[in-house]
């Protein structure tokens, strides 16, 4: 037996045999006196946000250690002995897989592997208790959930949800979650406010409480009810770094009729998404949500105009859609009512980058006549049955590009164009949905709840599910049967991509090459040996490596792959993501806005030509930065040239036949020497000469003027020195006449007296110039 805790806490491994304790205590002894100790692998799931998080295949094995319980034991103590491991967690990572093995001595165990996903919807309540956040959980299962209740899909982001919902049960709001994988599951009452809000424009014959298309991403919950949508983001500190958890069920698209949520199975591009079809006012419309780190954003498509519009047709609904998330198309299911022709089918297809709308397939009215035969080529010229063909819905299988369209029939098609009838489905019956694996085994659920598990791959050229397109899957197992002379022998062989394999810019040999090509190497002027600069006008030359991250081997990676550049901006601050319509323009070789990053003479592109398809002997790259580019005219900050930083993804997918290995990767590219634009250019020099201009003109004029102004200021001190001079002996005689006025009232002897001294000191003072005169001379 296996015993998994919550994150944080420790794997229990208990080697329990049989049903019985005594002989369950018995193996257990058994097991630790004869050396059992099971190994643990744990597996980490690469988070969705690739842009926050470094995508790594990470696994940890560990062997479990003996350990004594503290529960009560009524036998010997080694009987509640069991072995632990620590379940360790990592940031970016909330869907763990674990796998237990023997380490091959003592008694024999089977293997065992099961998932240990972090609930981002539990909370710990002060007495150490755990509650939902989305609602309240029921403790007392009532038959009336679960007795002749429909089956119903289970939708979520394929291996990346931690947590599942299932809704469906009748008239109530109430849905089942997960996070084992229903090896358990709690009975969840949401707290919704399931307002029913019916208009001219939304008509609702009736209001239930039931909960319809729950669908379940990494981080968030998604929920319809009558024609209202509402969403729950968890608490992931893990994921998020930060508390963004909903508190409460958010209401979106308030204003909108819904009548139906479309899964997207994949995530893409660091985000996951989901679709809602409308109904009324919005007919014909449908809203693409995406999810990135938790925050959930919808937008209306087609942009420009409805795909009744588009298709020119008065009347249309869509009925279901799917998003081929790795080329950005929307593949529509569209019913039009036209009043001659009745009512028809058609296969719509919306490119989200060029906004382009095209009619992919006409659904014939009524189901072909296959005479017998498995399958059925749909030409034009085929003789058809009286029962009419429902379509219901669409499936897409990214890994084969494999395109269904079912109802009361199935349609296949590999390339989007060409569609093959598989007439073993009985036309009697209506498929409800379809389950897929997407490694080969898919299951058909009609509506009457009966399940087929269609032919596998093995099955001859031929069959119904494969026919004269067989094409084998990467990362899965296939067992192939081999009929030895004595007998047959079962042999496993792995197909596909081997674990711990990553792709890893090679900057070494990069510089190395660059520099022998370019026959120079500048690089920045403030020099980081994690990050090298390239020169702007140096034709650029990536090479890229294949690292093996379980036995530390690397070697350089020789296949083919497409370049985009994602995000930049001119400082490591100032970084920023481009959306997907300005990837295209920043990256296509068919963008006409003037808008290209960068250029290369290759001339090999994607089937779309839509992006160029490099390898390790391409021309290079050619930087461009035109006008409507981010990098045009990046304004210097300093008197050295322009810098700026580019986040580049490479990636091998779709376009590399050399490995079945689907290799990614985001690194930042930092280029230096950028040009000015012209008109800045001109600014510059316009502004620089008128600067250098008037300093000169100043220098010269204050040459010439400095005699001037020198002889100007003697003169102006001259007069300022006579003036005061003049103030001086004024203030003088004013002040000898004063004086005077007063002595002239004294006595006559005093003024005689006075009279004969100063008559003495003038001549006194008369003589005495004489004689320092006559001593001046002498000397």
């Amino acid at each position: 037996g296996l015993k998994a805790g919550v994150p944080r806490a420790s794997l229990k491994y208990t080697p329990v045999g049989t049903s019985c304790p005594q002989s369950s205590e018995a193996q257990v002894r058994k097991g630790h006196l004869t050396g059992l100790k099971p190994v643990v692998l744990v597996t980490f799931q690469s988070p969705v946000n690739f842009r926050q998080w470094k995508i790594e295949q990470l696994q940890i094995q560990m062997e479990a250690a003996p350990f004594r319980s503290k529960e009560q034991c009524t036998a010997e103590e080694v009987c509640v002995m069991s072995w632990y491991t620590p379940m360790p967690i990592k940031n970016g990572s909330v869907v763990m897989r674990v796998d237990v093995s023997s380490n091959g001595l003592g008694p024999f165990i089977p293997n065992k592997r099961f998932q240990v996903n972090i609930n981002g919807f539990l909370q710990r309540q002060q007495d150490n208790t755990l509650h939902f956040t989305v609602g309240n959980e029921i403790f007392n299962l009532i038959p009336r959930y679960f007795m002749n209740v429909p089956s119903r899909a289970l939708w979520h982001t394929v291996d990346q949800a931690p947590v599942l919902i299932l809704g469906g049960i009748p008239d109530e709001k109430s849905v089942l979650l997960t996070d084992t994988s229903f090896t358990d599951f709690f009975l969840v009452e949401l707290n919704i406010d399931s307002c029913w809000v019916g208009s001219f424009y939304c008509p609702q014959a009736s209001f239930t409480a039931t909960v319809y298309d729950a669908i379940a991403t990494e981080s968030t919950l998604f929920i319809r009810q009558n024609q209202l949508v509402y969403y729950f983001t968890g608490t992931y500190l893990t994921l998020h770094e930060s508390n963004r958890g909903s508190g409460s069920w958010v209401r979106v698209l308030a204003n909108e009729c819904i009548k139906r949520l479309c899964p997207v199975h994949f995530h893409s591009n660091g985000s996951e998404y989901i679709m809602a079809l409308t109904t009324g006012k919005r007919e014909g419309y449908v809203h693409f949500g995406t999810i990135t780190d938790g925050h959930v954003s919808f937008k209306l498509l087609p942009k420009q105009r409805s795909v009744c519009e588009g298709i020119q047709v008065a009347n249309c609904s869509i009925t279901w859609a799917v998003f081929i998330a790795g080329d950005y198309i929307l593949m529509m299911l569209v019913e039009i009512q036209d009043p001659t022709t009745g009512k028809y089918f058609q296969v719509v297809s919306y490119d989200l980058v060029s906004d382009n709308l095209v009619i992919v397939y006409t659904i014939p009215e009524f189901i072909p006549d296959a005479r017998g035969l498995e399958f059925l080529m749909i030409l034009g010229t085929e003789s058809y049955t009286n029962f009419p063909m429902v379509p219901k819905g669409m499936f897409h299988n990214p890994y084969n590009n494999l395109l269904f369209i079912w109802g009361n029939f199935l349609l296949q098609s590999y390339n989007n164009e060409n569609f093959i009838y598989l007439a073993d489905f009985p036309k009697e019956q209506s498929i409800k949905y379809l389950v897929n694996s997407f490694h080969g085994d898919m299951a058909i659920v009609t509506e009457t709840e009966e399940v087929g598990y269609p032919a596998p791959l093995s099955k001859p050229q031929g069959s119904p599910f494969f026919p004269c397109h067989r094409q084998l899957e990467p990362t899965s197992q296939f067992q192939f049967q081999l009929y030895p002379l004595q007998g047959n022998l079962m042999v496993p062989v792995l197909i596909g991509c081997p674990p711990g394999k990553r792709l890893a810019f090679d900057i070494t040999y990069t510089l190395e090459y660059n520099r022998l090509q370019n026959k120079h190497y500048f690089d920045c002027v403030h020099i980081d040996p994690e990050m090298p600069c390239f020169l702007f006008r140096d034709i650029f030359y990536p090479f890229f490596l294949i690292q093996d991250l379980v036995t530390g081997d690397s070697g350089s990676f020789q296949g083919s792959y497409v370049l985009k550049v994602v995000g930049g901006g001119p400082t490591m601050d100032t970084i920023k993501e481009y959306s997907e319509e300005e990837i295209y323009r920043f990256n296509s070789p068919l963008d006409k806005t003037n808008s290209l990053i960068w250029t290369t003479k290759n001339t090999t592109t994607t089937k779309d030509s839509a992006f160029n398809i490099m390898t390790h002997q391409s021309l290079g790259i050619e930087w461009l930065c035109l006008e409507n580019s981010p990098c045009h005219d990046t304004i210097p900050h300093t008197i050295f040239a322009p810098e700026f930083f580019f986040k580049v993804l490479v990636s091998n997918r779709g376009v590399d036949k050399s490995t079945y290995c689907d290799h990614q990767l985001i690194f930042l590219l930092h280029i230096h020497g950028l040009p000015l634009s012209a008109k800045r250019a001109l600014l510059i020099l316009m502004v620089s000469s008128s600067v250098f201009i008037g300093l000169v003109i100043l220098y010269i004029i204050f040459c010439l003027l400095l005699p001037v102004m020198v002889k100007a200021c003697n003169i102006l001190r001259w007069k300022i020195n006579n003036i005061i001079t003049s103030e001086s002996y004024y203030t003088y005689t004013s002040s000898s006449r004063v004086f005077s006025g007063t002595s002239g009232t004294k006595s006559k002897g005093t003024s005689s007296v006075s009279s004969s001294v100063s008559s003495k000191v003038a001549e006194g003072n008369q003589e005495a110039p004489e004689e320092t005169s006559k001593k001046q001379s002498i000397t």
